[in-house]
């Protein structure tokens, strides 16, 4: 993992460190001393156990953001701010993750980013307490987010209503006639909370919903996907990651799912679909939970460069950028948008008023599209499906929320 530092130090006479509340100036080697104020932000996510294959890029990809912006930092009212990053690992684990971020919060951070998962609920409780802006991909957030409950926390993985009536639209776009769906999944946070809004999407559009939910853990599904096969469902929107479908999909031929089926993976991207889907002898509709496909071969210029710059700063290759780039989008406009509204409220300790500019005041036209924030603190923003069916082109499709 990198570690960027945002003001070289060239000499103690070159750079003066003076703490003042929550920020702290340098004056500046280069510019005639130009004074550039230092804004403490951290992310805390896990770099290691079972969260940290998404947990990782995100970090990366808020360190990138942050590196950018640091390049020339930003301006409030003549004075130059830059913002400091400090990054903590969560370990997968809640009871670390509310440690780490009483420490945090202990050196007056101004916001957060992370983290994934069942760390997300209990660390937003202190965060929103403390009033530091939370950016957080948690879906689980998504029932507290906004005022006045919880004011300063902001979820970056899309409105979960939003992201069930976009799964059902990209089920009936790409399957005419589509009678019925069912969700396969394990039964562990967030696919829990993810089920009644599925369900209401599914109803609300006419289509019949199973639930073939499973219990964590579980690696033979021949229960489950035989029960499935008897519904004969349309459509079957399959949860939570590369590991889940890895483990589901080999299992449908042989336990009799027809393959009349098409599978929808979650969080997915085409080239997921072919391995997983079409390999198997199935349609698949891969939701990549965003406004991009990082592995469609017609990128958007935008999104072609920053895949390459990704991978020019984690040291990685470019197939590691495409692979993880969805994970990247968690973090990574945020970062901007949080600097969008500390320079649209004129501030970059008032909190209060930072989140205020962040509900329908700023807008950033970034990775994943147009991204606003609502008033229940949930960005908006076009999710993006590609459907890889049995024979012919891979078919490209973006759903407005």
């Amino acid at each position: 993992m990198k570690h960027f530092r945002t003001i070289p130090i060239v000499s103690a006479l070159s750079a003066v460190l003076l703490t003042v509340g929550m920020l702290t100036t340098i004056n500046s080697a280069g510019a005639a001393g130009t004074k550039i104020i230092k804004v403490p932000i951290a992310e805390l996510a896990s770099q290691t156990g079972a969260l940290a294959v998404p947990s990782i890029p995100a970090i990366q990809a808020t360190q990138y953001a942050v590196s950018q912006i640091n390049k020339t930092g930003f301006k409030i009212k003549g004075k130059t701010y830059k913002l400091a990053l400090t990054v903590k690992n969560d370990n997968s684990d809640p009871a670390t993750a509310v440690q780490a971020t009483t420490g945090l919060i202990s050196k007056h951070i101004v916001a957060m980013f992370g983290p994934f998962g069942p760390d997300a609920p209990p660390v937003a409780t202190l965060t929103n307490k403390a009033k530091v802006l939370l950016f957080d991909p948690s879906s689980a957030l998504a029932a507290t987010s906004g005022p006045p409950s919880g004011a300063y926390n902001f979820v970056t993985s899309g409105d979960p209503s939003a992201i069930g009536t976009t799964m059902v639209a990209a089920i009936k776009a790409f399957v005419p006639g589509a009678k019925s769906v069912a969700f396969l999944a394990p039964n562990e946070d967030p696919v829990t909370s993810d089920v009644t809004v599925i369900q209401a999407a599914a109803a609300k559009a006419g289509l019949t919903f199973y639930n073939d939910i499973y219990p964590f853990g579980t690696t033979v599904l021949s229960s489950v996907l035989t029960t499935m096969a008897g519904q004969d469902p349309s459509a079957v929107i399959m949860l939570d990651g590369t590991s889940d479908y890895q483990l589901q999909a080999p299992q449908f031929a042989s336990s009799g799912v027809p393959k009349s089926v098409v599978m929808l993976q979650y969080g997915a991207t085409s080239s997921t679909c072919q391995t997983y889907g079409l390999a198997n002898g199935y349609a698949c509709i891969a939701d990549t939970v965003a406004g991009v496909n990082f592995s469609a071969s017609n990128l958007p210029a935008l999104d072609s460069a920053w895949l390459k710059g990704f991978a020019k700063y984690t040291g990685k290759n470019l197939a590691y950028a495409i692979s993880n780039g969805s994970f990247a989008t968690y973090s990574y406009d945020y970062v901007f948008m949080l600097v969008q509204a500390m320079e649209k409220a004129g501030t970059v300790t008032n909190t209060t008023q930072i989140a205020n500019a962040l509900r329908g005041h700023v807008v950033r036209n970034g990775l994943v599209g147009r991204i606003t924030f609502n008033s229940h603190d949930l960005p908006e923003f076009p999710l993006f499906f590609a459907y890889v069916p049995l024979t012919g082109p891979i078919q490209n499709k973006s759903f407005a929320p």
